[in-house]
């Protein structure tokens, strides 16, 4: 049940970013990776840290990948995760985190997004 909520979520963001102008890819499928920029969105962790209460915690990363270091995109990325309906059971979503790197011709920036559901 945890896998199948898990790309409920992911399905849930991606579709969202997609509506939002961004080209989206599911994280383990590099090789489909056709256009850049682009945004990659896995999930990096799940926990059920209040039990015995039903919500679960879920870690994602949002991942941009970008042929050079471009803050409008960034801001547009960031605006439009702000806008996420997460759905009537999410009680919880907030950007936790950010890095940027440049990684050998590739501009990669980082958010770690937490998901909480009851």
């Amino acid at each position: 049940m945890a896998k199948e909520k898990q790309g409920v979520i992911i399905d849930r963001i991606s579709n969202h970013l997609r509506n939002s102008g961004f080209t989206v890819y599911k994280a383990g499928n590099d090789s489909d990776i056709e256009r850049k920029p682009c945004v990659v969105i896995g999930m990096a962790g799940y926990a059920q840290p209040w039990l015995p209460l039903p919500a679960k915690e879920y870690t994602l990363s949002v991942i941009l990948l970008n042929n050079r270091s471009d803050a409008e995109m960034e801001r547009n990325l960031v605006e439009a995760l702000s806008r996420l309906d997460c759905g009537e059971r999410c009680d919880f979503f907030s950007i936790t985190d950010y890095s940027a790197t440049l990684d050998d011709d590739e501009w990669v920036t980082t958010w770690t997004i937490r998901y909480i559901e009851r």
